[in-house]
């Protein structure tokens, strides 16, 4: 039986990565999670199974347990904490790096650990230094991974949505249908592009890469189309059969600076309109019903 780990297993795509793996009777799955950024709420669906084992820790402590596998997804979309303290965001996020290589290395497991390299290159001034972070650390991970022989590859995701998102989620999706079925408008100052993938492309191709053993230290796992905010905004209004409206105050179009490697086989085959159906239809369901 193969044992895995996940850490932010409370999260968005933590949560629904668990759920997905425990599909496979073969597995056994652990998850960890400190609930600094995240409730209880995605784990109770999990907590039913009996080959599902959570345990709440912080990352910064020994973890109890030997693992084969590891997807490490704790502290990633964590922009609220770096807000409130940069100095100690980037110290805490070193020292969980740290502990977790640490881990990999004495217990011989093969980790993936997703990152927001792609988002690099963002317009949006108040943001850039955020990023600049994430980027430190990425390359502290690199140089980690490749002086330890470290079996670890980064796994490149943009804006992943779906199922499983809290209404409170103020990441650009779940806020947007979230105001469109409460009939809110929506202005945007100008317009900008970005990769929308959906979530059961993403743990499917994180599986997929798990046990791929790729030689590549990064690998994308990522929609090929980029799509406009204005467009997705859109089609969650249709969907949500919402009486908002949208207006551009500018026609300046902001485009997406980052190009995806797609040169490894991860197909991402969830269309914007289905996933954005699918999405509107859980918020409905869980919080409108």
């Amino acid at each position: 039986m193969d044992r895995i780990l996940i850490t932010g297993v409370s999260g968005f795509i933590g949560s629904y990565l668990a759920k997905y793996l425990l599909r496979d009777e073969n597995n056994l799955v652990y998850g960890i999670d400190d609930f600094s950024s995240s409730t209880m709420t995605n784990l109770y669906p999990l907590l039913k199974n009996r080959r599902f084992h959570f345990l709440e820790h912080n990352l910064l402590s020994e973890i109890p347990f030997s693992v084969d596998y590891i997807y490490h997804l704790a502290g990633n979309g964590d922009l609220a904490n770096y807000s409130k303290n940069k100095y100690n965001f980037i110290l805490n996020k070193i020292d969980v790096l740290k502990n977790i290589i640490n881990y990999t290395i004495l217990n011989g497991s093969r980790i993936i650990i997703p990152t927001q390299y792609c988002d690099y290159q963002l317009h949006k001034i108040e943001y850039s230094e955020y990023f600049d972070c994430i980027k430190l650390c990425d390359d502290l991970l690199l140089n980690l991974i490749d002086k330890n022989k470290i079996n670890c590859t980064l796994a490149r995701l943009d804006s992943v949505y779906g199922k499983n998102m809290l209404k409170d989620d103020n990441r650009f999706i779940p806020k947007a249908i979230n105001d469109a079925l409460l009939n809110k408008n929506f202005t945007l100052d100008f317009d900008e592009e970005y990769y929308f993938t959906y979530i059961d492309d993403v743990v499917i191709n994180l599986v997929k890469l798990m046990n791929n053993y790729s030689k590549k230290p990064i690998v994308d796992i990522i929609h090929n189309f980029k799509n406009l905010k204005s467009d997705v905004i859109k089609m969650i209004i249709k969907c949500a059969n919402s009486s908002s409206s949208l207006k551009v105050n500018s026609n300046i179009v902001m485009p997406s600076e980052f190009k995806p490697n797609f040169s490894i086989n991860y197909e991402c085959n969830t269309s914007l309109t289905e996933g954005i159906l699918n999405t509107v239809k859980y918020f409905k369901l869980m919080y409108f019903s």
